[in-house]
């Protein structure tokens, strides 16, 4: 079980770091193009404990898993410029088991504050997406 948290959360985080994501906006302004960002959100530790989090975090529904039920959940969230995770929602196949979407949005809704994304030398709100996998 531990080898299968860990492996999920693996790749999640590997996915993640690719599709870092649309777009960053400050508080104040337009949106500001995650190409343009200086510095990208990150999780506070880095890839090792973002992936311990998701490993300990992260339960499999008993009903999906006597199922046999896999899936990707690509959760797109935003991390505001005080780090504050909010926003969290599934942007992947909605009919996919909603005990999977809900399970995967209340782990990304749990993270702790992120490093925030900075453009300019200020701290500005940014967009990302974390698949979470469901796999057995």
């Amino acid at each position: 079980m531990k080898f299968f948290k860990y492996v999920l959360a693996l790749a999640a985080f590997g996915l993640i770091t690719t599709s870092s994501s649309l777009q960053a906006q400050s508080t104040s302004a337009a949106p500001v193009d995650v190409k343009m960002v200086d510095k990208t959100p990150s999780f506070q530790g880095g890839k090792e404990a973002m992936t311990d989090f998701i490993t300990k975090a992260l339960v499999y529904p008993e009903p999906c898993r006597k199922n046999k039920t896999e899936a990707i959940i690509p959760v797109e969230f935003t991390v505001q410029a005080d780090g504050r995770i909010t926003d969290a929602k599934n942007i992947g196949d909605p009919e996919i088991d909603n005990r999977l979407i809900a399970e995967a949005v209340k782990v990304v809704l749990a993270m702790p504050t992120w490093n925030p994304a900075e453009y300019k030398g200020n701290k500005v709100a940014c967009k990302m997406v974390l698949p979470i996998q469901f796999k057995l």
